[in-house]
């Protein structure tokens, strides 16, 4: 498409078959070569890309992926330090691991080795919302205030990193409460994460869900 910058009162450009809409000219040409523009007032405007194409979902995709491949990598040592953080509280008394090794033996030996998974349900479904909206809308706001990254600076990757980080992680916070708990009580007490979600749910309420979130 071509836009006409011809003035009212020109003579007409010869050899092009032009129209005028009312209200002023605006032009649309086809068959038009590049030559036969200039000196006649015309100039090529780009079609403005739709928004859905310029929407780039690879953030999305490609960080939901990575996150759930890594805490599924490192399941069993984010288990051994709830276990050693909740130890000594009021439900858990007794002091039953000395160290982050120690506390995988024993769990392994005790509980078996598909006890170093307890909670690993709530904790894939965190990561494919907490990781995706996370490092997605960090990629998306960037893009909003520069489009070249050489531009970005210290203050917009804090600025965008933070605002992305609260929002994922107040989303995801339901799915980071049932982890933990499934992860404190271990695979010999615990049920399925939907009977966890339906227990902290009836007993606590929707604050339950969301509890830590601030």
């Amino acid at each position: 498409q071509f836009r006409c910058n011809r003035r009212r009162g020109d003579p007409p450009p010869f050899l092009f078959i032009y129209y005028c809409r009312r209200g002023g000219c605006n032009g649309e040409y086809s068959s038009l070569t590049s030559s036969s523009l200039f000196g006649t007032g015309l100039q090529p405007v780009e079609a403005a890309p739709s928004e859905m194409a310029n929407l780039n979902w690879k953030p999305f995709i490609y960080g939901g992926l990575a996150s759930i491949v890594a805490e599924f990598g490192t399941f069993p040592i984010d288990l051994t330090k709830t276990r050693l953080q909740v130890q000594g509280q009021a439900h858990y008394q007794e002091i039953r691991y000395r160290g982050m090794f120690h506390a995988l033996l024993r769990i392994g030996r005790e509980e078996g080795v598909l006890a170093l998974y307890s909670g690993i349900s709530p904790a894939l479904l965190r990561q494919a919302s907490y990781g995706t909206i996370k490092i997605g809308t960090y990629q998306t706001l960037k893009r909003l205030f520069v489009s070249r990254p050489e531009d970005e600076t210290m203050v917009i990757n804090v600025f965008c990193g933070v605002v992305s980080g609260v929002l994922s992680s107040s989303i995801a916070n339901p799915t980071d409460v049932l982890k933990i708990r499934m992860q404190a009580q271990g695979s010999l007490l615990q049920g399925s994460m939907m009977a966890n979600f339906i227990d902290i749910y009836q007993q606590e309420g929707t604050r339950g869900l969301w509890r830590g979130v601030i």
